[in-house]
Protein backbone atom coordinates (compact mmCIF):
# COMPACT_ATOMS: atom_id res chain seq x y z
CA UNK A 1 0.00 0.00 0.00
CA UNK A 2 2.76 2.39 0.74
CA UNK A 3 4.00 1.56 -2.68
CA UNK A 4 0.96 2.44 -4.24
CA UNK A 5 0.48 5.50 -2.59
CA UNK A 6 4.14 6.15 -3.00
CA UNK A 7 3.31 6.12 -6.90
CA UNK A 8 -0.15 7.73 -6.95
CA UNK A 9 0.93 11.01 -5.10
CA UNK A 10 4.13 11.33 -7.61
CA UNK A 11 2.40 10.62 -10.57
CA UNK A 12 -0.83 12.70 -9.05
CA UNK A 13 1.64 15.72 -8.47
CA UNK A 14 3.03 15.27 -12.16
CA UNK A 15 -0.60 15.40 -13.80
CA UNK A 16 -1.61 18.16 -11.91
CA UNK A 17 1.29 20.20 -12.85
CA UNK A 18 1.29 19.09 -16.63
CA UNK A 19 -2.36 18.99 -17.22
CA UNK A 20 -3.10 22.80 -14.92
CA UNK A 21 0.10 24.13 -15.58
CA UNK A 22 0.04 23.66 -19.55
CA UNK A 23 -3.53 24.92 -19.53
CA UNK A 24 -2.18 28.16 -17.72
CA UNK A 25 0.63 28.78 -19.54
CA UNK A 26 -0.22 27.42 -23.51
CA UNK A 27 -3.81 28.27 -22.85
CA UNK A 28 -4.68 31.16 -20.42
CA UNK A 29 -7.45 28.87 -19.30
CA UNK A 30 -7.90 26.62 -16.23
CA UNK A 31 -10.51 23.66 -16.12
CA UNK A 32 -11.57 23.74 -12.67
CA UNK A 33 -14.62 21.43 -13.06
CA UNK A 34 -15.67 18.53 -10.84
CA UNK A 35 -14.82 16.41 -14.19
CA UNK A 36 -11.50 17.76 -14.68
CA UNK A 37 -10.91 17.47 -10.86
CA UNK A 38 -11.61 14.07 -10.89
CA UNK A 39 -9.42 13.06 -13.41
CA UNK A 40 -6.45 14.47 -11.71
CA UNK A 41 -7.53 12.38 -8.49
CA UNK A 42 -8.63 9.53 -10.60
CA UNK A 43 -6.27 8.74 -13.63
CA UNK A 44 -3.14 8.89 -11.62
CA UNK A 45 -4.79 6.74 -9.03
CA UNK A 46 -5.42 3.74 -11.57
CA UNK A 47 -2.12 4.26 -13.01
CA UNK A 48 -0.28 3.63 -9.82
CA UNK A 49 -2.54 0.46 -9.46
CA UNK A 50 -0.99 -0.72 -12.88
CA UNK A 51 2.59 -0.07 -11.62
CA UNK A 52 2.37 -1.79 -8.20
CA UNK A 53 1.14 -4.69 -10.24
CA UNK A 54 3.04 -4.95 -13.14
CA UNK A 55 6.59 -4.07 -10.78
CA UNK A 56 6.20 -6.38 -7.98
CA UNK A 57 9.08 -6.22 -6.24
CA UNK A 58 11.24 -9.82 -5.14
CA UNK A 59 10.32 -11.43 -1.64
CA UNK A 60 7.38 -9.21 -1.42
CA UNK A 61 4.64 -10.55 1.01
CA UNK A 62 2.13 -12.74 -0.39
CA UNK A 63 -1.58 -11.74 -0.18
CA UNK A 64 -3.03 -15.07 -0.53
CA UNK A 65 -0.36 -16.59 2.49
CA UNK A 66 -1.62 -13.49 4.27
CA UNK A 67 -5.17 -14.20 3.85
CA UNK A 68 -4.93 -18.08 4.48
CA UNK A 69 -3.26 -17.36 8.11
CA UNK A 70 -5.92 -14.53 9.30
CA UNK A 71 -8.91 -17.05 8.03
CA UNK A 72 -7.31 -19.80 9.75
CA UNK A 73 -7.59 -16.83 13.11
CA UNK A 74 -11.53 -17.82 14.38
CA UNK A 75 -11.31 -14.97 16.35
CA UNK A 76 -10.74 -12.67 14.02
CA UNK A 77 -13.38 -14.14 11.41
CA UNK A 78 -15.68 -13.81 14.01
CA UNK A 79 -15.45 -10.09 15.10
CA UNK A 80 -15.15 -9.21 11.43
CA UNK A 81 -18.11 -11.02 10.87
CA UNK A 82 -20.20 -9.02 13.93
CA UNK A 83 -19.00 -5.93 11.77
CA UNK A 84 -20.12 -6.89 8.42
CA UNK A 85 -23.50 -7.84 10.43
CA UNK A 86 -23.88 -4.25 12.08
CA UNK A 87 -22.81 -2.73 8.68
CA UNK A 88 -25.36 -4.23 6.78
CA UNK A 89 -27.69 -3.61 9.32
CA UNK A 90 -26.93 0.19 9.50
CA UNK A 91 -26.89 0.46 5.81
CA UNK A 92 -30.30 -1.62 5.35
CA UNK A 93 -32.08 0.22 8.56
CA UNK A 94 -30.73 3.79 8.01
CA UNK A 95 -33.94 5.68 9.91
CA UNK A 96 -33.39 4.20 12.73
CA UNK A 97 -30.52 6.41 14.75
CA UNK A 98 -29.63 3.58 16.94
CA UNK A 99 -28.11 2.41 13.64
CA UNK A 100 -26.58 5.53 12.40
CA UNK A 101 -23.24 5.95 11.91
CA UNK A 102 -22.90 9.58 12.85
CA UNK A 103 -25.55 9.03 15.53
CA UNK A 104 -24.31 9.87 19.48
CA UNK A 105 -23.93 6.60 20.95
CA UNK A 106 -25.45 4.28 18.10
CA UNK A 107 -24.79 0.82 18.43
CA UNK A 108 -21.68 1.60 15.33
CA UNK A 109 -20.48 4.64 17.51
CA UNK A 110 -20.71 2.30 20.57
CA UNK A 111 -18.47 -0.34 19.09
CA UNK A 112 -15.79 1.99 17.68
CA UNK A 113 -15.54 2.97 21.39
CA UNK A 114 -14.94 -0.64 23.08
CA UNK A 115 -13.06 -1.32 20.05
CA UNK A 116 -10.73 2.06 20.70
CA UNK A 117 -10.15 1.31 23.84
CA UNK A 118 -9.38 -2.21 23.60
CA UNK A 119 -7.19 -1.20 20.58
CA UNK A 120 -5.03 1.17 22.95
CA UNK A 121 -4.83 -1.46 25.41
CA UNK A 122 -3.43 -3.91 23.15
CA UNK A 123 -0.98 -1.58 21.28
CA UNK A 124 0.17 -0.39 24.45
CA UNK A 125 1.08 -3.78 25.42
CA UNK A 126 2.74 -4.87 22.45
CA UNK A 127 4.48 -1.66 22.54
CA UNK A 128 6.45 -2.57 26.18
CA UNK A 129 6.51 -6.45 24.92
CA UNK A 130 10.45 -6.93 25.79
CA UNK A 131 11.38 -7.83 22.25
CA UNK A 132 10.10 -4.70 20.51
CA UNK A 133 12.90 -2.27 19.47
CA UNK A 134 12.90 1.23 19.83
CA UNK A 135 11.20 2.18 16.49
CA UNK A 136 8.32 -0.83 16.57
CA UNK A 137 7.73 1.23 20.22
CA UNK A 138 7.02 4.56 19.27
CA UNK A 139 5.04 3.70 16.19
CA UNK A 140 2.20 1.64 18.10
CA UNK A 141 2.03 4.12 20.78
CA UNK A 142 1.62 6.70 18.45
CA UNK A 143 -1.18 4.07 16.75
CA UNK A 144 -2.78 3.36 19.98
CA UNK A 145 -2.82 7.21 20.57
CA UNK A 146 -4.41 7.63 17.56
CA UNK A 147 -7.32 4.78 18.36
CA UNK A 148 -7.62 6.33 21.63
CA UNK A 149 -8.37 9.69 20.18
CA UNK A 150 -10.72 8.10 17.34
CA UNK A 151 -12.64 6.76 20.56
CA UNK A 152 -13.21 9.84 22.13
CA UNK A 153 -13.87 11.59 18.73
CA UNK A 154 -16.41 8.79 18.18
CA UNK A 155 -18.15 9.65 21.62
CA UNK A 156 -18.50 13.31 22.11
CA UNK A 157 -17.58 14.50 18.41
CA UNK A 158 -15.11 16.82 19.44
CA UNK A 159 -13.06 17.02 15.99
CA UNK A 160 -15.28 18.45 14.04
CA UNK A 161 -15.58 21.74 16.56
CA UNK A 162 -11.43 21.54 16.63
CA UNK A 163 -11.62 23.78 13.24
CA UNK A 164 -13.77 26.51 14.83
CA UNK A 165 -11.86 26.74 18.51
CA UNK A 166 -8.06 27.06 17.20
CA UNK A 167 -9.27 28.87 13.74
CA UNK A 168 -12.43 31.09 14.77
CA UNK A 169 -11.99 33.89 12.88
CA UNK A 170 -11.26 31.59 9.42
CA UNK A 171 -14.09 30.46 7.07
CA UNK A 172 -15.03 26.57 7.30
CA UNK A 173 -12.66 25.74 4.71
CA UNK A 174 -9.67 27.21 5.34
CA UNK A 175 -10.18 25.38 9.31
CA UNK A 176 -10.61 22.20 8.16
CA UNK A 177 -7.63 22.32 5.64
CA UNK A 178 -4.84 23.72 8.10
CA UNK A 179 -6.98 20.88 10.89
CA UNK A 180 -7.83 17.99 9.54
CA UNK A 181 -5.73 17.71 6.35
CA UNK A 182 -2.82 17.54 8.64
CA UNK A 183 -4.51 14.94 10.95
CA UNK A 184 -5.88 12.91 7.74
CA UNK A 185 -1.91 12.59 6.17
CA UNK A 186 -1.00 11.99 9.84
CA UNK A 187 -3.27 9.15 10.54
CA UNK A 188 -1.81 7.61 6.87
CA UNK A 189 1.10 7.28 8.07
CA UNK A 190 0.53 6.22 11.46
CA UNK A 191 -1.35 3.27 9.82
CA UNK A 192 1.51 2.65 6.94
CA UNK A 193 4.13 2.57 10.27
CA UNK A 194 2.43 -0.47 11.41
CA UNK A 195 1.97 -2.24 8.60
CA UNK A 196 5.72 -1.97 8.24
CA UNK A 197 5.83 -3.48 12.16
CA UNK A 198 3.79 -6.32 11.28
CA UNK A 199 6.14 -6.82 7.84
CA UNK A 200 9.12 -7.04 10.16
CA UNK A 201 7.32 -9.45 12.50
CA UNK A 202 5.78 -11.69 9.73
CA UNK A 203 3.18 -11.14 10.65
CA UNK A 204 -0.24 -11.07 8.15
CA UNK A 205 -1.83 -8.40 10.02
CA UNK A 206 0.42 -6.59 7.59
CA UNK A 207 -2.79 -6.87 5.26
CA UNK A 208 -5.29 -5.35 7.58
CA UNK A 209 -3.39 -2.24 8.13
CA UNK A 210 -2.74 -2.20 4.40
CA UNK A 211 -6.57 -2.45 3.77
CA UNK A 212 -7.47 -0.22 6.67
CA UNK A 213 -4.98 2.37 4.78
CA UNK A 214 -6.57 2.23 1.08
CA UNK A 215 -10.00 2.81 3.04
CA UNK A 216 -9.21 5.93 4.58
CA UNK A 217 -7.39 7.18 1.29
CA UNK A 218 -10.86 6.31 -0.37
CA UNK A 219 -12.73 8.14 2.55
CA UNK A 220 -10.15 11.58 1.76
CA UNK A 221 -10.72 11.38 -1.99
CA UNK A 222 -14.24 10.75 -1.64
CA UNK A 223 -14.70 13.93 0.91
CA UNK A 224 -12.36 16.20 -1.32
CA UNK A 225 -14.46 15.47 -4.29
CA UNK A 226 -17.67 16.61 -2.48
CA UNK A 227 -16.43 19.64 -0.70
CA UNK A 228 -14.75 20.41 -3.46
CA UNK A 229 -18.51 21.56 -4.77
CA UNK A 230 -20.17 21.80 -1.31
CA UNK A 231 -19.00 22.13 2.24
CA UNK A 232 -20.97 18.91 3.17
CA UNK A 233 -21.03 15.22 1.73
CA UNK A 234 -24.33 14.04 -0.22
CA UNK A 235 -25.64 10.91 -0.45
CA UNK A 236 -24.73 7.82 -1.32
CA UNK A 237 -21.25 9.82 -0.40
CA UNK A 238 -21.83 10.19 2.92
CA UNK A 239 -23.18 6.46 4.02
CA UNK A 240 -20.20 5.28 1.41
CA UNK A 241 -17.61 7.37 3.84
CA UNK A 242 -19.66 6.35 7.19
CA UNK A 243 -18.82 2.96 6.28
CA UNK A 244 -15.51 2.73 4.70
CA UNK A 245 -14.27 4.57 7.70
CA UNK A 246 -16.28 2.15 9.83
CA UNK A 247 -14.58 -0.77 8.32
CA UNK A 248 -11.10 1.15 8.35
CA UNK A 249 -11.68 1.33 12.22
CA UNK A 250 -12.62 -2.62 12.54
CA UNK A 251 -9.30 -3.60 10.41
CA UNK A 252 -6.89 -1.30 12.62
CA UNK A 253 -8.34 -3.27 15.63
CA UNK A 254 -8.30 -6.68 14.01
CA UNK A 255 -4.70 -5.86 12.61
CA UNK A 256 -3.64 -4.87 16.64
CA UNK A 257 -5.37 -7.63 18.30
CA UNK A 258 -4.03 -9.74 15.76
CA UNK A 259 0.05 -8.46 15.88
CA UNK A 260 -0.60 -8.08 19.92
CA UNK A 261 -0.73 -11.69 20.35
CA UNK A 262 1.85 -12.99 18.00
CA UNK A 263 4.45 -10.28 19.14
CA UNK A 264 5.80 -13.10 21.08
CA UNK A 265 5.91 -15.73 18.63
CA UNK A 266 7.94 -14.44 16.40
CA UNK A 267 10.98 -11.75 16.61
CA UNK A 268 11.83 -9.08 14.76
CA UNK A 269 13.51 -8.74 11.13
CA UNK A 270 17.56 -8.16 12.24
CA UNK A 271 18.93 -5.94 9.35
CA UNK A 272 21.03 -7.18 6.61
Amino acid sequence: MKRFLLFWAVLGAACLVGRFGTSALAFRHLDLTLGAVAQTLLVPCLQAALLVLVARRTGAFPVRKALRELASRRLLLALLSADLVVVALACTLRSRPLLDFAGPWSVPALLVVLKSAAAAGLGGTAAFDRTATARERWRLLVLSAGMAVYGVDAATGWLHRVPEILFPRSSLVVGWIVTVVPLFLGALLVILAAAGVARERRDPSWFLFDAAAGLVAFCGVVVLLNVYLRPYLVEPWRLAVSVAAYLAHALLFLGLLSLASGFRRVPPESPA
